[in-house]
């Protein structure tokens, strides 16, 4: 591993990459509406069954 650069992340890299995630969580906080939970296997939370 020592040398190949291509296995790494940059720096500028993550930080991009943690604008786009923090961007989806500030969206997330200020939705009243939060993801609502479910079980493994199922179709999805009972909320979005019209």
């Amino acid at each position: 591993m020592r040398g190949i650069q291509a296995l790494f992340v940059r720096r500028d890299e993550v930080e991009e990459a943690w604008k786009w995630v923090d961007s989806i969580t500030e969206a997330w906080a200020a939705d009243r509406d939060a993801p609502k939970p479910y079980q493994a296997g199922t179709w999805g939370p009972v909320a979005s069954v019209p």
